[in-house]
């Protein structure tokens, strides 16, 4: 999660490691403390307002009794910035 990456840059830097060239650290959520964390941390966005709107849909369909699919799969987007140049 991109607090604890933001956790992870702070100890990288008490510990005098050079982001990203000694560690490269990496969120999850691409929240707004992924940029306001320096060095910007490169983080997955796993696109939440599309899960919940999903999952809104899903729980209307189920509780009309409409067919579902059994499972949906949704990918993330990599945010590449500061904190890893992949």
């Amino acid at each position: 999660d991109d607090m604890l990456a933001a956790g992870a840059v702070k100890y990288a830097r008490k510990m005098n490691l050079q982001i990203p060239q000694d560690i490269k650290i990496v969120g999850y959520n691409n929240s707004i403390i992924s940029v306001c964390c320096e060095p910007k941390l490169t983080t997955i966005d796993n696109h939440l307002e599309l899960l919940c709107s999903q999952l809104v849909k899903t729980c209307i369909c189920t509780l009309s009794g409409s067919v579902q699919p059994p499972k949906t799969i949704f990918s993330g987007e990599i945010i590449v910035r500061e904190s890893a140049d992949l």
